[in-house]
């Protein structure tokens, strides 16, 4: 991956960080299983809970789309507060609900940080 810094996930409580998870492979699973790639000790996160996943970007050379989608848990996964039905695309800052556990996506920029491209007209 060629992007400035490789997109993680950030799980924090009371605004202490106490984990970041690189997301340097397509695909990640969450969960409370050992073989998961992120481990929830979690009694109410599912065996296998949740995946990331990533594509490259439509519109930005050597860069990826980052998706989340819940893998049919129990208690469900929510993205900024609303439980997610289907894959749903990650904007950096968004804040993840697995269980008691919260994660924010870092897009690789840092959290909360997102670059804009504006296109102005020619004055010709």
């Amino acid at each position: 991956m060629t992007q400035a810094m490789q997109a993680k996930l950030v799980l924090s409580h009371a605004g202490v960080i106490l984990q970041s998870y690189v997301l340097d492979k397509e695909s990640v699973i969450i969960g409370r299983r050992d073989n998961c790639d992120v481990i929830l000790d979690d009694p109410v996160v599912s065996s296998q809970h949740s995946r990331v996943f990533r594509i490259p970007s439509e519109y930005l050379d050597d860069h990826y789309d980052y998706y989340i989608e819940d893998l049919g848990s129990t208690n469900g996964t929510a993205v900024n507060g609303e439980k997610i039905r289907q894959p749903t695309q990650l904007k950096p800052g968004d804040n993840i609900k697995i269980g008691r556990h919260r994660m924010i996506f870092d897009g690789g920029e840092g959290i909360g940080h997102e670059e804009t491209a504006i296109l102005l007209p020619d004055d010709e």
